[in-house]
């Protein structure tokens, strides 16, 4: 009744649900996107196929536990690293049966970013160029009508943009090197950079 009432006022409703029993609830239940998903399975692959449902798996939460848990606990540690190798497997499966996958993340750690975010999809197995549609297009689709403004660079859109110094699909960590950002077109960092 929720993802119905939300859908009828033009919003998009995101479960946040890591096990398989409540991804498949989730995406029965008609969610448009799933944040984490870190224990699906392949009857959730088919459902999101199914829905046409977004999955952001939310992979630069998952990793940094890795190395904490890794840095506290031998045993913890050892799980976290097995968990953390379930849910790449999985996500690179997800986008191979063609699960839409956006970027996002519901919490923020120290050192986070989203283009963490990036690199761990192209970690994971997506090609770079897939992985910056993740967090452009495909993260604008997962607002519903609210994105149509933003995610491509197409005539009538905002021209909301982020210049790189290097070519991200040659090394996706191009994506930290940030030189300016447009916001509506117009250069808001940085402010010296108005020859850009």
């Amino acid at each position: 009744a929720t993802v119905e009432e939300a859908h009828k006022v033009g919003c998009t409703v995101a479960a946040h649900t890591a096990p398989a029993f409540g991804v498949r609830l989730a995406l029965l239940g008609g969610v448009d996107t799933v944040d984490h998903g870190t224990n699906l399975n392949e009857e959730c692959i088919e459902l999101f196929v199914k829905t046409g449902a977004t999955l952001v798996p939310t992979l630069s939460v998952s990793k940094p536990e890795v190395m904490e848990a890794s840095e506290r606990d031998s045993v913890y540690g050892e799980h976290a690293k097995r968990s953390w190798a379930y849910h790449a497997e999985i996500v690179r499966k997800a986008y191979e049966a063609g699960v839409a996958i956006g970027t996002g993340t519901d919490n923020v750690l120290e050192g986070m970013c989203f283009a963490l975010e990036i690199e761990l999809l192209v970690e994971v197995g997506l090609p770079p160029m897939e992985a910056l549609r993740c967090a452009t297009q495909r993260a604008a689709a997962c607002l519903g009508p609210r994105g149509s403004d933003v995610g491509t660079i197409q005539p009538g859109k905002r021209a909301d943009l982020v210049l790189l110094g290097r070519d991200p699909i040659a090394d996706i960590t191009a994506v930290r090197d940030v030189r300016a950002v447009f916001k509506d077109g117009v250069l808001v960092a940085p402010k010296e950079a108005s020859n850009v």
